[in-house]
């Protein structure tokens, strides 16, 4: 608890005397723990079945000849599905990150392959999922819902925000050493994303316009085939 006050005042104002009593409001402070924010940001992107949002991302990677650090910038909107086929028993994964600039570029996985797609250059290479960088698998795992973070990470307060956390993998064989979550406070969506890795490269990203739980999304829709693998256009030339 902590209390404000409002400071007692008299007036005269010729005929009368108005009197302004002191007064205490008692608010209520109900400070969230670190574990508590990192089980609700767990629950809502696991328990989402769709989700889409605007995104601004900088990376920052060491530059072996110069002291200076390489420095990447993206923006463009991200996609992804979760759903439980009944049919197959198995749970279908879709994720799309669909850069604008400073290329158009798209990135695509299904979780088990990923798909890189240059539309200007008609060209596309398959990799495996298992490829991404340890940060870039830890964003995509952490915004389908994939990942235990109680059970992985160590988690606190940031003391620059009530609603930023730090997390530590407690696997000290980890590539990456340090994790930061900014998120709303009502929702609980990630709206700040930080990632630092062992080999000094940092990887940023800021949400907005985010939504959930649509009747459908139809970039998915149009990039994924029905048996969940990338729809190749026409003429485009595939590379592995």
């Amino acid at each position: 608890m902590f209390v404000i006050s409002l400071l007692a005042s008299n007036q005269s104002f010729g005929l009368k005397d108005i009197k302004i009593e002191k007064k205490e409001i008692l608010v209520e402070h109900t400070a969230k723990s670190a574990e508590d924010i990192l089980k609700k940001v767990e629950l809502v992107y696991k328990n989402a079945k769709n989700f889409q949002a605007r995104y601004q991302q900088k990376v920052k990677k060491p530059n072996p000849d110069k002291e200076n650090l390489i420095v990447l910038q993206s923006t463009g909107k991200f996609f992804r599905l979760k759903e439980y086929s009944t049919r197959s028993k198995k749970w279908k994964y879709q994720a799309l990150w669909d850069i604008e600039s400073p290329v158009n570029y798209q990135v695509i996985t299904n979780f088990e392959s990923l798909w890189l797609y240059n539309p200007v250059a008609l060209l596309v290479q398959t990799q495996s999922y298992q490829s991404l960088s340890p940060a870039s698998l830890f964003m995509n795992d952490l915004l389908m819902g994939k990942l235990n973070l109680s059970k992985n990470y160590s988690a606190t307060l940031s003391l620059e925000h009530s609603f930023k956390i730090e997390l530590v993998p407690k696997n000290q064989a980890s590539s990456l050493r340090l994790i930061t979550l900014k998120v709303h406070p009502l929702s609980y969506w990630v709206e700040e994303l930080w990632i630092g890795a062992h080999d000094d490269s940092t990887y940023e990203l800021l949400f907005t316009n985010a939504q959930k739980d649509m009747p459908h999304i139809t970039d998915l829709e149009k990039v994924f085939t029905k048996s969940n693998l990338f729809n190749i256009p026409q003429g485009v030339m595939t590379t592995h």
